[in-house]
């Protein structure tokens, strides 16, 4: 552990789920994370730092199971957050144009879970999202 360096010092989470990095700048990161199983700690959300992990920042907070957050390959301004199941609190896939500023839903999407964003190799306008119970679904870029 000798080489090793925490980032999240500064927050207070328990249930970190996934991460992503800005490939224009690797000090921008965007972090999600659950409440704690026994959901007395309102924790959950989509954190940014911008400085390496010094200084961290809530963007969003849309249920208690946020999952991941993945930034667009093609437009690293763009990232899609979601959600484990989430008691139908919220759509579980959501899209940032504006690097984590606004939100919109996928409100069309067809399941009550998302986990991972994964982007078409040659077709900008199609993602597919894994999801926990319902396999993996393939559809549209943006909502």
């Amino acid at each position: 552990g000798g080489c090793w360096e925490k980032i999240t010092t500064g927050l207070d989470l328990r249930w970190l789920t996934d991460f992503d990095l800005d490939p224009r700048d690797s000090r921008a990161i965007y972090l999600a994370a659950c409440d704690d199983p026994g959901r007395r700690l309102k924790e959950s959300g989509l954190y940014k730092t911008l400085d390496g992990g010094n200084t961290w920042n809530r963007l969003t907070r849309k249920s208690s199971t946020h999952f991941s957050a993945t930034i667009s390959p093609r437009n690293p301004d763009w990232v899609y957050l979601t959600m484990a199941y989430n008691d139908a609190q919220t759509p579980p896939l959501w899209l940032s144009r504006d690097a984590g500023a606004t939100w919109t839903p996928f409100e069309d999407y067809p399941f009550c879970s998302a986990h991972r964003v994964a982007f078409h190799p040659a077709d900008p306008e199609v993602i597919y999202v894994t999801t926990y119970g319902a396999s993996v679904w393939k559809g549209p870029a943006e909502p």
